[in-house]
């Protein structure tokens, strides 16, 4: 009896055995047949957290010991195919294409992988370790900059934010210029750290492995603090500040650009031409024009001395002082940021606008 018992449980253990590995499914990827691989991470909740260094990632490689990397990371996940329909959080996903070919979409949050169209469970464990290697290829080839302003904490909400940014380059002169900006802020070691609450902040992450986040919204007895290579510095504003102004040249070289009586608007998330309209960040446009702004993702609120002009995102509708009419392009709710029709706003409210040389133009009346 003792023997056909043991028997029996040898051959359950067998069978859940065999059931276990038939419902695992591996993907066996030929490191030495691709050519390309893009990895891509987007925020597209709009909220990055201040200080992170790996806000938006966008990194296309052909090396193949960066792709062999990639490509063993692929092959050893522990993907499991999950039979129950799961509605994942699209909070930060990681897309990784190979060859246009093969897809792999992680959705952090819930551990699910779409592969290919079909849904499976990954190693989570693996993930952080995954992605400081690639952001590892990606800075030692230039310098990313990663600015994210939130105004005074607890004042703006997704989608009126004031916006963040990401810029990559590998442009030797603006390295050496931006090195050269570093290089004249004078730092001086403090004791200790300091933690963060909104607000203002932009990191720089330089070849070699070098970074330093500034933190710009508050003072600790009357010094600014910064983390450079993770040790707690205090800085002087001014070179600082000149730092930011050189970055935000070159990120928006080729952007659409806004001047309001021959000044130029600071838009950190740059205008777009929507339906042959340039749409801008609504909070912006609303701060340079004077204007007092607020809503979210079911309208946005423009208001003046008594008039209002209201658009609906995702509509062709303005409601001006009470009275809808139709528009050929409204509001747009764009990764995360409300972009309103820049002419119709400042024309509303009392301003003239001009397009010229792929730059608008508003001039008092």
């Amino acid at each position: 009896m003792k023997r056909i018992i043991a028997i029996t449980m040898i051959l359950f253990i067998l069978a859940v055995n065999q059931l276990a590995c038939a419902s695992e499914e591996s993907f066996i990827v030929d490191a030495s047949a691709c050519n390309e691989i893009k990895i891509e991470k987007i925020y597209n909740n709009g909220s990055p957290s201040p200080g992170s260094t790996f806000w938006n990632c966008s990194y296309t490689t052909t090396d193949a010991s960066e792709m062999k990397f990639i490509v063993d990371f692929i092959n050893t996940m522990k993907i499991v195919p999950d039979d129950v329909a799961h509605r994942c959080s699209d909070i930060s996903p990681v897309c990784i294409n190979i060859d246009d070919t093969f897809e792999a979409i992680l959705h952090i949050p819930c551990g699910m992988c779409n592969i290919n169209g079909k849904f499976y469970m990954f190693d989570k464990d693996k993930y952080d370790a995954f992605m400081d290697m690639i952001y590892g290829f990606k800075v030692k080839k230039g310098i990313e900059i990663s600015y994210y302003n939130s105004g005074n904490y607890g004042e703006f909400y997704s989608p009126l934010k004031t916006g963040y940014y990401t810029y990559f380059t590998t442009d030797k002169t603006e390295i050496e210029e931006i090195q050269k900006c570093i290089s004249d802020i004078k730092f001086a070691p403090v004791d200790g750290g300091f933690a963060t609450n909104g607000g203002e902040s932009f990191t720089i992450s330089v070849k070699d492995d070098k970074e330093v986040y500034f933190y710009l919204s508050s003072v600790l007895d009357g010094k600014w603090l910064c983390y450079f290579n993770g040790d707690c510095y205090s800085f002087s504003i001014e070179e600082c500040r000149k730092l930011e102004e050189l970055v935000f040249e070159y990120k928006s070289k080729d952007e659409i650009k806004v001047y309001l009586n021959n000044q130029r608007i600071k838009f950190y998330n740059g205008p777009v031409i929507v339906n042959n309209r340039a749409l801008v960040p609504a909070e912006n446009i609303a701060k340079a024009l004077g204007l007092y702004v607020s809503g979210g993702d079911e309208s946005i609120r423009f208001e003046e001395d008594g008039n209002v002009c209201v658009f609906l995102p995702g509509e062709n509708v303005v409601i001006e002082n009470s009275s809808q009419k139709p528009i050929d392009t409204g509001c747009r709710i764009m990764k995360g940021i409300a972009m309103t029709p820049v002419r119709h706003v400042a024309e509303f409210f009392g301003y003239d606008v001009k397009w010229e040389n792929n730059s608008v133009y508003i001039t008092s009346r």
